[in-house]
């Protein structure tokens, strides 16, 4: 119904004794190219870290960017548990590229919207000043791989070469983005960095005492 420029995806979350355990249940017309084993995504552990859910049911008009740099129009409805507590989210992205010369789309868009749900309100309205946005990665390397590129400033940075300053400047990103809410985040980084799990914790506590100081050392 929604044709073949728009992608749904259903994924379930469940609370692990390492961050929540997100999985992908239902994937329909995969633009972004994932597939039932990626990972999940930024604004999930935003939506985690912050417990969204808690004060809305949904989040709308925000946009998402796919592997290759489109973006893509995105909303996302909670599913809760009879307690209140996230157990779910349905995730519709909209490549409306082809679109894109028309200047009253979003406009247009948000009318259509108010005049069949006039309770749905812009993302803004409902979460902050500045709307959300969302990285869909296809595999779980996907988010720590973007944050190594903007730390170095290259596309292709040597792990081996990465000083620790560098990675200490990596993991805090990942902090500041909630990376580590997810379920074998630690270990995911780990990997990726050429480290173990325990130089990974060592970090994370200095960067956490650091935001009680002035820097790392």
């Amino acid at each position: 119904m929604l044709g073949p420029t728009t992608e749904i995806v259903m994924h379930a979350i469940n609370p692990a004794t390492d961050g929540y355990d997100s999985s992908i249940v239902f994937l329909a017309n995969s633009i972004s190219g994932r597939t039932m084993d990626s990972p999940a995504t930024d604004f999930i552990a935003k939506v985690l870290h912050d417990k969204l859910y808690q004060h809305q049911d949904y989040v709308v008009h925000y946009q998402s960017t796919l592997m290759n740099g489109k973006k893509v129009n995105s909303a996302s409805f909670f599913i809760k548990s009879p307690a209140g507590e996230l157990i779910g989210m349905i995730c519709i992205n909209t490549d409306v590229s082809r679109f894109q010369q028309l200047a009253t789309l979003e406009k247009l868009s948000e009318e259509l919207l108010q005049a069949f749900q006039p309770e749905l309100a812009p993302a803004a309205d409902l979460l902050e000043s500045t709307p959300p946005t969302e990285n869909l990665f296809i595999q779980p390397e996907g988010a720590i791989r973007q944050v190594v590129i903007e730390q170095t400033g290259s596309p292709n940075p040597p792990i081996a070469d990465l000083t620790r300053k560098e990675k200490i400047a990596i993991v805090r990103r990942l902090y500041e983005q909630h990376f580590f809410e997810l379920k074998d985040a630690v270990a995911k980084t780990a990997d990726y960095l050429n480290m173990s799990t325990v130089s990974i914790y060592k970090y994370l506590q200095i960067i956490k005492q650091a935001d009680k100081s002035t820097s790392y050392e």
